[in-house]
């Protein structure tokens, strides 16, 4: 079992079977989506049940978001006070496909210490469910070692560079 604690928000097609995959790995995950059907399915996978973004977020070691709009991302990270909620030594990352200016713009906000990484993803449900997914992640490279290991249980990352390149490739 990793000592790791993963937040993970956003619960759909692609968020819940990627949530399964890291409960599954060993990892103690806290999920959430406003759909609560949703947050049952992973409690029944062996995610613990959280109650909100900001509440997940001030408790976690990594912070996974997979919304399905830039406009989600805003909202959750941003106007949902999730992003403020990240103690120092955490790492929010990104799984939206997003505008690269956005999240850039929500990381130069985060809190001292807090590192974001983005990391949108490719390789459909199917992908998600099998752990097949290639994921293209963009961050400093401290951030990108703490984070790699558990994003490479979901498929084959590929390190971009920066923040911001992922989204970019």
């Amino acid at each position: 079992m990793s000592e790791l604690t993963i937040g993970f928000v956003g619960l759909g097609n692609m968020g819940l079977p990627m949530c399964r995959r890291l409960v599954g790995a060993g990892f103690e995950v806290i999920a959430f989506d406003l759909r609560s059907e949703a947050v049952d399915e992973a409690v029944e996978a062996g995610a613990r049940r959280g109650n909100g973004v900001a509440e997940i977020a001030a408790t976690v070691d990594v912070l996974l978001t997979s919304l399905p709009h830039p406009r989600h991302v805003e909202a959750v990270m941003g106007d949902s006070g999730a992003l403020a909620a990240l103690r120092a030594g955490s790492v929010w990352v990104d799984l939206t496909t997003n505008r690269r200016e956005l999240v850039e713009s929500l990381a130069a906000t985060a809190p001292k210490g807090v590192e974001v990484v983005d990391s949108p993803v490719t390789g459909a449900v199917d992908g998600a469910r099998t752990g097949r997914l290639t994921l293209f992640a963009g961050g400093s490279p401290g951030a990108l070692a703490r984070v790699v290991p558990v994003l490479a249980h979901l498929g084959r990352v590929i390190e971009c560079g920066g923040l911001g390149t992922g989204n970019v490739v």
